[in-house]
């Protein structure tokens, strides 16, 4: 501490000390006298400062635990400090500015934004981002967390098997937080060559279905959960082209790879007991098509 500092500790202590030590000494009048409005206003400003405190003790604690609560009041005086003297560097560049003319410069640090690749790798948590989509609460995803500690399942899986978050809902999720693109799949309507180009006994290995010739030759695929590297690796050099793959849902890829390839077998037959009665239902406008997809999955 220096000497400033010193002098500024003593001022406090002796204003604080002196009357208590010489009650018949000098006292300072009150800044603001007991039972006026003025009064009541400070004590109500001073209610609301305190609960805010308390929440934002409470929320730091439920998240990042006990040591920060403790740091979370200092914080916030720290940033009333701060505010404080940036308030008063504003108002010496605005005057400074109608004094001498002179344009005020951008008064912020530099920002460097990620490059394409930087956002490629970042990926923000599933949780957050259901939350952050509003699909589950709060204490339904610490719920799932606690599940997840017992079976060691992904938390996606837990929280369909719970019931709170729709699969299509978690897909698209999944989809952004991995830079990955959805689709949903309708086996009758894949072109058979695609059928030959994969065949059936890799889909069931990898899980996978296909679904389109995208650019170069790629190959897109159809999976429930992003293949890993030695998969991926492994199918390429299986099929000796490159791979894309897409997510769609467990029971979308699992009902294509089985209804799909049954077309290769006998496509007449297939076409004719599957879709013949649902074309009828939608022809005469009973059920829509979303609900001819949903009953054949089912």
């Amino acid at each position: 501490m220096n000497f400033l500092g010193y002098v500024v500790v003593f001022s406090v202590l002796a204003v604080w000390a002196v009357p208590r030590l010489f009650p018949d000494a000098y006292r300072y009048p009150p800044l603001v006298r007991k039972d006026t409005w003025l009064w009541y206003l400070i004590l109500t400003a001073t209610f609301f400062l305190v609960v805010r405190l308390f929440q934002q003790a409470y929320f730091v604690g439920h998240y990042y635990g006990l040591g920060q609560v403790l740091l979370s009041v200092p914080r916030r005086v720290w940033a009333n400090i701060i505010n404080f003297a940036a308030t008063w560097r504003a108002l010496y560049l605005y005057v400074k500015y109608l004094r001498t003319g002179k344009m005020i410069s951008w008064d912020k640090t530099a920002h460097v934004f990620p490059s394409e690749e930087e956002l490629k790798t970042y990926r923000r948590r599933l949780g957050d981002m259901l939350l952050e989509r509003r699909f589950v609460t709060v204490k339904q995803l610490d719920s799932a967390l606690e599940r997840q500690k017992k079976l060691n399942k992904p938390l996606g899986a837990i929280l369909v098997d719970m019931g709170v978050v729709k699969e299509d809902d978690l897909i698209q999720v999944l989809g952004t937080q991995m830079q990955l693109s959805t689709r949903e799949i309708d086996p009758y309507e894949t072109p058979l060559n695609l059928l030959y180009f994969l065949p059936r006994n890799l889909a069931v290995e990898y899980s996978v279905y296909p679904v389109d010739i995208g650019e170069g030759n790629t190959l897109v695929v159809a999976a429930n959960n992003p293949l890993g590297s030695e998969q991926l690796k492994a199918l390429r050099d299986e099929l000796e082209v490159p791979i894309e793959v897409c997510l769609s849902t467990r029971g979308d890829v699992s009902f294509a790879i089985r209804r799909g390839y049954e077309r290769l077998d006998s496509p007449f037959e297939v076409e004719r007991r599957d879709s013949h009665l649902g074309q009828i239902l939608l022809e005469i406008n009973i059920i829509s098509s979303e609900q001819l997809s949903s009953a054949l999955k089912e």
